[in-house]
Order: C-alpha cells, then sequence, then structure tokens
C-alpha cells in the first residue's frame, strides 16, 4: 500500500526530501523524547526505589521523595550517602537499558539524561540534583546545596531551567524571568540568582591580550561572557569551571571583571565541584581566570564534526575539537554548521601544554597534524585540533586519544559517520504520521504524480515490484493512492 493507515511509505517518501543533517539530529532528539513518556514513569519508580535505598542508609528519615517532604532532608540523605555517585550511575544504567530495548537506534545517553531531567522536575524541582561525569554535558541543575568546597549562608531560591532564545545575528543568548529566584542555562551551563524580575542579555566575547597585562600568574580559564540585565536584578552569577579539585592540585581560581576598559580581578564566595559562584558588583564582562604553579589535568572534552567530501576523490572527514570541558557545546556547532555533529562520550582529562595524537582503525588514515598541543582555547573561533581523512567505503571507525608517553587518555570507542541518518530518517516519519493522517483524504484527492512516487519507492526498495505492479494496474491515481 502506498497509503494505508499510517501512510509509512508517503511518509518516507515526503520525509527523507529534509537534508540538513542537523535539522534531522534535532528532530530526531525531540520526537526520542516525546516517545518515552513511558520510560519516564517507569524511570520515577526507579528513582523512588533508590530513594528507598538512601532512606534505609540514612536511618528512616523519609520514606519517599514526596512533595509534600522537605527537600532538604532528601538533601542531606544524599550528602551524606557515601555511594551517591555509584547509585545515580545505577539508576542511568538501568534507564538506559529500558531505553535500547524499546528505542534501540535512539542516543541512549542523551535521552536518559532528558528523561532524568524530567523525572527530577517532577519529584523535587526545587532541591534534588543528579550529579555525575555527564554534568559538564548541560543536563543537570545546580542548587547552593551543591556545594561541597565550603558552607553556604546565601538564601535559598528555587532553581529553574531556561529555555534562553538565541539571536542568529549577534549569537547573544536571552531569556526573561518573572521572580526572583536560580535560573540555568542548559546551552552554557551558566546559572543567574535573581532577586526579582528582568531580561537577562549574555554573549560570548573575546579576550584581549591586553586585557591580561599585569596580571600576573593569573590566565583565562574560561569563556568571557558580556551580561547585561534590564533591571540590575542578578544577584549572583555561578561560572562553569573545567579545574579537578584534589589535595595536590595547587590552582587558584578568580574572576576577571572587565568594565570601562579596566579589569578587576574578583575572589569568588565559593568554589563547587563545577561551577565559581560571586557576588556581581555591576554588569559587563565577566571571565574565570586560574593561577597554577604545575601543569595540572583539567576536565576536557572531545567534539567531532563529521563531513563528506565529494570531488575527484572522494573522502570521509572527522574533525577532531579538543576543548576545556567549560566550552559550550553550542557555541561550536554554531560555528560548524556545514558538518555533522556527532554526539559521543566526549568527556576526558587533559593537560595544557601536553601533546596529544588521534588513533583510529581501520587504516589507513591521514590525521593532519600527527600531533598537537592541547591549549585550552575559549574561542571565539573554534578551529579542529585534527583533521582525520578516511576512505569513503568507512562507514565506522574505532577512535581514542593517546598523549605523548602513547597512554590512552581517552579510551577507544566506535563511532557510527552514518547512524545520525537512520536515526533522523525513522524519526522524520513518526513526526509526519500526524500530519499525513490527519490530511489523508486530501492527499489522496490532490496528488496526480502517484507513479513518480511509486518510482522512487521501488527505486530505494520501499515497495516490492509486486506491489508497483498492483498500483500501477489501478485506474485513477485515487485508487493508486489508496492502494
Amino acid at each position: 500500500m502506498v497509503l494505508g493507515d499510517s501512510g509509512y511509505f508517503l511518509k518516507t517518501y515526503l520525509l527523507t526530501s529534509v537534508s540538513n543533517p542537523q535539522t534531522r539530529a534535532e528532530r530526531a532528539f525531540n520526537v526520542a523524547t516525546i516517545c518515552t513518556h513511558n520510560i519516564v514513569e517507569r524511570a520515577i519508580g526507579l528513582w523512588k526505589l533508590h530513594f528507598r535505598c538512601l532512606h534505609k542508609s540514612a536511618g528512616g528519615l523519609c520514606m519517599e521523595p514526596h512533595m509534600s517532604c522537605t527537600g532538604t532532608v532528601a538533601t542531606a540523605m544524599l550528602h551524606n550517602n557515601g555511594n551517591q555517585d555509584l547509585k545515580v550511575k545505577e539508576l542511568k544504567q538501568r534507564v538506559a537499558h529500558l531505553l535500547v530495548t524499546t528505542f534501540p537506534a535512539l542516543d541512549r545517553e542523551q535521552v536518559t539524561d532528558e528523561i532524568l531531567t524530567q523525572v527530577i522536575d517532577v519529584i523535587s524541582p526545587t532541591e534534588t540534583k543528579i550529579k555525575g561525569p555527564e554534568f559538564s554535558e548541560q543536563e543537570a541543575h545546580l542548587s547552593h546545596e551543591d556545594d561541597k568546597c565550603s558552607t553556604s549562608t546565601q538564601p535559598r531560591h528555587t532553581s529553574h531551567q531556561v529555555s534562553a532564545v538565541t539571536d542568529a545575528g549577534s549569537g547573544a543568548y536571552s531569556f526573561w524571568c518573572s521572580h526572583a529566584g536560580q535560573f540555568y542555562c542548559k546551552l552554557t551551563n551558566l546559572v543567574f540568582e535573581m532577586k526579582g524580575s528582568g531580561k537577562v542579555l549574555y554573549a560570548f566575547v573575546s579576550w584581549d591580550k591586553s586585557q591580561l597585562q599585569g596580571m600576573g600568574q593569573f590566565q583565562p580559564a574560561g569563556p568571557l561572557y558580556n551580561i547585561t540585565c534590564s533591571e540590575d536584578s542578578i544577584l549572583y552569577l555561578h561560572l562553569p569551571h573545567c579545574e579537578i579539585h584534589t589535595d595536590n592540585n595547587q590552582i587558584e581560581l578568580a574572576v576577571a571583571h572587565i568594565s570601562d576598559d579596566t579589569v578587576e580581578i574578583l575572589q569568588p564566595l565559593k568554589i563547587t565541584n563545577t561551577h565559581v559562584i560571586l557576588e556581581v558588583p555591576g554588569l559587563s564582562i565577566f571571565g574565570l581566570l586560574r593561577k597554577c604553579f604545575f601543569q595540572e589535568p583539567i576536565n576536557a572534552q572531545v567534539l567531532l564534526f563529521y563531513k563528506e567530501i565529494i570531488g575527484t576523490q572522494r573522502k570521509r572527514k572527522l574533525d577532531i575539537h579538543l576543548l576545556p570541558g567549560n566550552v559550550s557545546v553550542k557555541e561550536v556547532q554554531q560555528q560548524h554548521q556545514g558538518n555533522t555533529y556527532i554526539p559521543c562520550s566526549s568527556i576526558c582529562q587533559l593537560i595544557p601544554g601536553k601533546k596529544y595524537k588521534p588513533i583510529c582503525k581501520p587504516k589507513p588514515y591521514v590525521s593532519q597534524p600527527k600531533v598537537e598541543t592541547f591549549g585550552c582555547d575559549f574561542g571565539p573561533n573554534y578551529h579542529p585540533t585534527f583533521e582525520v581523512f578516511f576512505n569513503p567505503e568507512d562507514e565506522d571507525l574505532t577512535l581514542g586519544l593517546l598523549d605523548e608517553t602513547d597512554q590512552e587518555v581517552w579510551e577507544p570507542r566506535h563511532v557510527f559517520l552514518t547512524a545520525d541518518n537512520r536515526e533522523a530518517v525513522d524519526s522524520e516519519i513518526i513526526e509526519g504520521a500526524e500530519f499525513v493522517d490527519k490530511y489523508r483524504d486530501k492527499l489522496i484527492q490532490r496528488v496526480s504524480s502517484v507513479m513518480e512516487i511509486a518510482d522512487i519507492l521501488k527505486t530505494k526498495g520501499i515497495i516490492s515490484d509486486e506491489m508497483y505492479s498492483e498500483i500501477e494496474a489501478k485506474n485513477t491515481n485515487q485508487h493508486k493512492m489508496r492502494k
């Protein structure tokens, strides 16, 4: 049947004409999130089970994380449990298992994080958070109780995740808040603590070498943000950092406040495992600074962008970006819209100033350069660290990263260069189902080029020769479409 009850074949014909890989990937993720409502319900059950385990280890403080229960008690239970990270990791693995049994083509890591974010919002949106190695990938909330490096004397606010609007022309982000609270931007990992309503506008700007003169051993430790607010209602600002806190890690963090061509070095109120928190003296430009006595590892990320080169010699190219962990993935994507972003487990630990090289299978492949020094690149231009060229027949590869002593610093993993297309087509078929079913009768009456559609479907192997002959045998276009 070309159009039966589901309209599968016509949907395929209509929707595979969308050629933008980024659009397909975004639609795939959106549709996947919508389709996992039943998984969310089951994840809530797992989360409640997780809290019951915490209840037993905490001496019976609270049976379940109901909304009527104080979030402070639930948070205390989390903080007093030494195995929190392991339990959360186990929870995420179990949710991922539910996903793979239901939607085997999904990017399970990203969708799992999205599901757990929804679960947390349902159970206790003001206090609870998931904390794990994926935090730098934009899917967790930050609240005052999350600080493990110092005690908090600041007032507690309700935490909200904002949907920031991006201005395509200027690259700026903005959102409007109507009340006091804590607002988290998942695109940039910035957190704003507001004392009242106002429109917040923020953008990435480039570091100027002249701004760093006279700062001694301080050097940039994060992107530079230009932040304004219509009502001057930002009370505290949380800047994401990528430092690794250890007893032996001699690193000092500060904040550069740039205003009217003057640079002021501010001392933070607190430093958490993920953010530097400061009181806002006045809005303008802010950026993290670090003073280190020895080169120490930082939390970094490996971002992959794929492009197929068509010419006299057809090739596949993979751009590999080695970047600090607090660089916005969205910012890098915007600069490489002509390439397909390949999500992967990107987190690793790298040492600034040290040399690294990619390792790939199958061979042959060409990497240029073969070896490169990792520098803390905070924009505004994000050029690839490596360009790796493959044969056009290679649809998947194994990719890893070695240091200058040939030790693995980013464990080799499978990268599928064409999986994105398959997921995107499947998701677009689902997305178009409602449209085709809604206008089924009108499509039957108006589509005149039925055999042209059938030719394409036959060429792509979607319908058999027998089905094609049955369609062709019908007298009218309407009968052909119904067939």
